[in-house]
C-alpha cells in the first residue's frame, strides 16, 4: 500500500479532484476513487509554525475493457524518455519505450500510447488513436482521460508527499504548537496580572490586545528575546493542559476545552479558546487564602442545633408562591469555624443584616454542595440578634 503525507491545503485539492473523478468513472461504470485518512503527523519550521500533514492512500481501480486494463500512459511529447503516469509502479522497460504502437505497427510520430495489461499479464503498447479499434469500445477516448487525469491525481499527491513549504502550503493551513502559545499566554497572565478576554475589552473594562493575541505576538516576535516564559509558566502550561485533557466535559465548552488540550497545534483561530483554558482551570480551582477557613457540614440530617451566626449574605428571592405578601430571602450565616449555613426563609430582611450576629435555633435540613462549597441547609429556624 502507497501512503502519502499531505498538508492541509494539498489535501483539500487532492480530495475536491478525487471526489469529480470518481463521479466520472461512476458514469463510465467504472469504480469510484476515495481517500482514505490513515493518520496524521506534525512538522514545525524554525519560526515555530507548524504544519499537519495527513497520511492518505488513494483508493481505486484501473479502468478494464473487453479484458484490457489501463496499466499507464505515456507522454512522447518530450522526444526523448516519456512521461510516465500510472497507478502502480510499472516496469523500468517502459521509462525508455519509443511511441510505438502494436495494433497498426505504423511508423509515424505519436504524442500519446497507452500500456495495457490482460489477466494472463501480457503487457501491449497502443497509440492514442487505435484504442477504439484495439478494444472494439465505442469511445474509449474518456476511459482514456479519465485514466490520465486519475494519474495527474497520483503525481500531485506524490509531489505534496511530506511538503510544509509556507508558499506551497499556505499561510492559511499554519498551526502551532499549543503548548508553546500557553506558556507564552501564563507569561502574559503573570506580566499584566490578570487575563484580558475580547468581552472586557468590548465592555471596556480593559483596553489594548486580549491576552491571546499578545501571547501570539510575543511568541513570534524577535526582538523581545528578554521577555520569554519561565520555567514556572511552562510547568504552569502542563498542568493547565492535563487537566483539561482528562475532563469529564459537563457542556460544549469544557468539550473544546478538552479537544484543544488534546491537540499537538492549533491556528490563528483557536487562539482565543485555547487562552482561556487558564482562568477555567482556575475557576474548577479556587485558591483558598491561608488564614481563610473552609466551610464544612455541620451536625447531620434532622439534628437540631442551637449556635451563634454571623449573616454573611442575604438575597432577595421575590415574592413568596405560597403569600403574596410575603418576600422570600435567601440567608447565608457562617459559624466561627467558617461553615456555610442556608436558610430559605420569608421575613424583613435586607442587604443590612449583613455582618449581624444572630442566635439561632433550628434544624439541620440537608447538606449540599454549591460551587465546590459545603453548605448546611437550615429550617424551622427561631432567631434573636445579639
Amino acid at each position: 500500500m502507497t501512503t502519502y503525507k499531505i498538508n492541509d491545503t494539498a489535501l483539500e485539492k487532492i480530495q475536491a479532484l478525487a471526489e469529480k473523478l470518481s463521479k466520472r468513472a461512476i458514469k463510465l461504470g467504472l469504480a469510484p476513487i476515495a481517500i482514505n485518512a490513515i493518520g496524521e503527523t506534525w512538522k514545525t519550521n524554525d519560526e515555530g509554525y507548524s504544519w499537519r500533514l495527513t497520511e492518505i492512500e488513494i483508493i481505486g481501480e484501473s479502468p478494464v475493457i473487453a479484458g484490457w486494463k489501463f496499466l499507464a500512459s505515456l507522454d512522447h511529447t518530450l522526444g526523448n524518455s516519456p512521461v510516465i503516469r500510472s497507478l502502480v509502479e510499472v516496469k523500468s522497460s517502459w521509462r525508455s519505450a519509443s511511441p510505438r504502437c502494436v495494433h497498426c505497427n505504423a511508423n509515424r510520430v505519436r504524442n500519446h500510447t497507452y500500456v495495457l495489461v490482460n489477466e494472463a499479464g501480457e503487457e501491449k503498447q497502443v497509440g492514442s488513436s487505435c484504442l477504439k479499434d484495439f478494444l472494439g469500445h465505442a469511445d474509449p477516448s474518456k476511459v482514456a482521460a479519465l485514466f490520465e487525469e486519475c494519474g495527474e491525481l497520483l503525481d500531485y499527491a506524490q509531489k505534496s508527499d511530506g511538503d510544509f513549504d509556507e508558499e506551497r502550503s499556505g499561510k492559511s493551513s499554519r498551526f502551532f504548537d499549543v503548548a508553546k502559545f500557553l506558556a507564552y499566554v501564563a507569561l502574559r497572565i503573570r506580566t499584566d496580572g490578570f487575563f484580558i478576554s475580547r468581552k472586557m475589552i468590548e465592555e471596556g473594562k480593559a483596553s489594548g490586545s486580549t491576552t491571546g493575541q499578545s501571547a501570539l505576538t510575543a511568541m513570534f516576535d524577535k526582538s523581545q528575546d528578554k521577555d520569554r516564559p519561565s520555567e514556572k509558566d511552562y510547568e504552569l502550561t502542563s498542568l493547565v493542559l492535563d487537566w483539561a485533557a482528562n475532563l469529564e466535559p459537563e457542556n460544549t465548552y469544557q468539550s473544546n476545552l478538552k479537544a484543544i488540550a488534546n491537540s499537538e497545534a492549533i491556528d490563528n483561530s483557536h487562539t482565543g479558546l485555547a487562552a482561556s483554558i487558564f482562568p477555567a482551570y482556575n475557576y474548577a480551582h479556587p485558591v483558598v487564602p491561608a488564614d481563610k477557613k473552609v466551610s464544612e457540614y455541620f451536625g447531620t440530617v434532622g439534628e437540631k442545633f442551637n449556635l451563634i451566626l454571623t449573616v454573611a449574605k442575604t438575597v432577595c428571592l421575590g415574592d413568596s408562591p405560597y403569600n403574596r405578601y410575603d418576600v422570600r430571602w435567601l440567608v447565608t450565616f457562617k459559624d466561627e469555624n467558617g461553615n456555610d449555613f442556608s436558610w430559605f426563609t420569608t421575613g424583613d430582611w435586607s442587604t443590612e443584616d449583613e455582618g449581624k450576629k444572630f442566635a439561632v435555633k433550628g434544624t439541620i435540613k440537608e447538606h449540599k454542595e454549591y460551587k465546590g462549597i459545603k453548605q448546611t441547609i437550615i429550617t424551622r429556624c427561631k432567631i434573636e440578634e445579639k
